[in-house]
């Protein structure tokens, strides 16, 4: 996988107005060895520097449940995060040059995903002890979700 999809932000400053710098050059080190040494850092403060950590010990009761539950977030920031940088170019470029109507178009994602999250919440209190038939239909919703965004592009119609 290219480093450009997972952090947007060396992207940035690894190609900032259009300069490419080599990989041994200290614009692309200096980010990837801070963020490395933060993320080292951040698990010695979760362990042994707060009194209460974003990652509390009694989740690891459950591995198999929080395993799961990081990989479909993962998986589901990921499909979030395509959207959010790729839905308004496309937006842009194939139904018009306006851009409030590019923001209009977003609207319904944004509202989508915040209803999704409401009545996932919902679900999982109304339903307690489902959590894996609850993930299993969000996932499959989820996908049919972007199979019917992908089959209304103009190129398919």
């Amino acid at each position: 996988m290219d480093i450009r999809y997972v952090d947007p932000q060396f992207n940035e400053r690894a190609s900032a107005d259009q300069i490419q710098y080599p990989w041994k050059s200290v614009h692309v080190l200096a980010p990837l060895i801070l963020g490395a040494l933060l993320l080292i850092a951040f698990y010695f403060w979760e362990a042994y520097g707060t009194e209460f950590p974003m990652f509390p010990s009694r989740l690891k009761q459950a591995p198999r449940v929080l395993g799961l539950t990081l990989v479909i977030t993962f998986i589901s920031g990921a499909n979030f995060f395509s959207v959010l940088m790729f839905w308004p170019t496309q937006a842009f470029n194939v139904y018009g040059q306006d851009p409030v109507g590019v923001g209009i178009r977003g609207l319904p994602v944004g509202f989508g995903i915040l209803a999704g999250a409401v009545l996932c919440l919902c679900l999982l209190s109304a339903f307690r002890g489902k959590n894996r038939e609850l993930m299993v239909v969000a996932s499959v919703l989820m996908t049919a979700g972007m199979i019917d965004v992908l089959a209304r592009l103009p190129e398919h119609c």
